[in-house]
């Protein structure tokens, strides 16, 4: 067996004050069975364990069958008004009782102990106000539930539960058509500012003839009271009432890729006079085609006034350009529509793209074969090879003729020697 958790500790346990927690026996044998609840120590006169189904009744023990699912109980402590500040321990003990063996066999029991501290600060502080109640719309229809709202505020420096009590009356008589008498709702911090909703069940005011009628609310802090209020209204016939509302906005939450889900937020506003039912109704396209219909897998619930979002998964299993085109339905009452675009993937060349490229790619073409048939077809200046380098490409110039002098007519000439015979 075991059981969970180890210590317990109230913290900042204050006088007066009630406190809970949950405590746990999984049972390890291969058969269900009870577990006994003990409590020892200075702290277990303010000790109690109570079901986890109710909260209120005491018990002393509790049925946990075989597995390794938890069994659960409460451990409630109440905090003597009169109690010293300080600090107190005390004890839970779960036991089983030993298995029944046969004639000549021995069998043990097997138990388990929770630890519980107890600290005292100081004096509870129970003190609160109802500071507000009202009807969303002053007019019911006969079948539909009439929602009281309450403003509590918590000022004590305990954490509270409000009681509520609302009963239900015809204008101007004795007689209660509904009276509900409980709590509803989490407890609250201190310091914090709740609302809470009260119901007359649809169900009861369908048998309720029309006109005017009373609800009045108390509440209170246990057995302190923080406030009351009487709410008149009207029961009206079916139908008569007004449905509408708007579609305020599409917008893209996501960055959506191949594969997973775009993510599309509707916000949308109640103008009606009922509460309804409201929705998202539409068609996505694909790359100009009627891919599929779109809805929210939620509905939602709209007060008159009151807004909110709707929450829209789109699948998209292919590259493209998406459009989603849709209207919010409030109980048969159809928005204008509303469009959002999106792309799937890097988008496509357009066509003139294309013809751009292609026209550039052929000009290239045309432009290198023109200017290749032009160097084939410029003739080849032959180039002398019998003028020197240095003169070939200089502009001709006159040049002077050196004649040697010549010898006057008689005279010896002088002669190269020779070499004698």
């Amino acid at each position: 067996m075991g059981v969970y958790p180890t210590t317990v500790n109230f913290q900042q346990a204050l006088r007066g004050g009630q406190f809970v927690d949950t405590i746990g026996i999984i049972n390890g044998t291969p058969q269900g069975q009870y577990f006994n609840f003990g409590l020892k120590g200075t702290a277990a006169p303010w000790l109690k364990v109570v079901s986890a189904s109710d909260h209120s009744t005491v018990i002393t023990r509790v049925w946990a069958p075989s597995g390794a699912t938890p069994t659960q109980a409460v451990l409630e402590l109440q905090v003597p008004q009169t109690l010293a500040d300080g600090t107190y321990t005390g004890q839970v003990t779960v036991s089983m009782a030993p298995q029944k063996v046969r004639h000549g066999q021995t069998s043990v029991g097997l138990a388990a102990s929770i630890a519980v501290a107890v600290d005292v600060t100081g004096t509870q502080i129970v003190a609160g106000a109802l500071e507000n109640a009202y009807l969303p719309y002053p007019k019911v229809e006969t079948g539909e539930p009439l929602r009281v709202f309450a403003v509590i505020r918590n000022s004590g420096n305990v954490a509270e539960l409000p009681n509520f009590s609302l009963v239900v009356t015809k204008s101007h008589g004795t007689t209660s058509e509904f009276n509900w008498k409980g709590t509803t709702g989490s407890a609250m911090l201190p310091g914090q500012t709740v609302t809470y909703q009260l119901l007359w069940p649809g169900s009861s005011t369908y048998t309720q003839t029309f006109g005017p009628y009373v609800a009045k609310l108390d509440a209170s802090f246990n057995n302190t009271r923080v406030g009351s209020s009487t709410i008149p209204f009207q029961l009206v016939p079916p139908g008569s009432l007004r449905r509408g509302g708007k579609l305020l906005s599409l917008e893209l939450t996501n960055h959506p890729r191949i594969g997973y889900a775009a993510q599309v937020q509707a916000s949308v506003l109640s103008t009606g006079e009922v509460q309804e039912q409201t929705n998202f109704v539409g068609s996505l396209y694909r790359n100009g085609q009627l891919y599929k219909g779109i809805t929210a897998p939620v509905p939602i619930l709209l007060l008159p006034g009151q807004t909110g979002v709707l929450t829209i998964p789109i699948n998209l299993p292919k590259d493209g350009f998406y459009k989603l085109t849709g209207i919010a339905n409030f109980a048969g009452y159809q928005t204008a529509e509303r469009t959002i675009t999106f792309r799937i993937g890097p988008p496509p060349i357009p066509w003139f793209r294309y013809g751009l490229i292609a026209a550039g790619a052929l000009v290239l073409i045309v432009l290198f074969g023109f200017l290749e048939l032009r160097r084939r077809r410029r003739p080849v200046k032959p180039i002398g090879k019998h003028i020197p380098p240095r003169y070939q490409n200089k502009p001709a110039h006159a040049q002077t003729l050196h004649v040697p002098p010549r010898s006057p007519v008689g005279s010896s000439q002088s002669r190269s020697p020779t070499r004698p015979n």
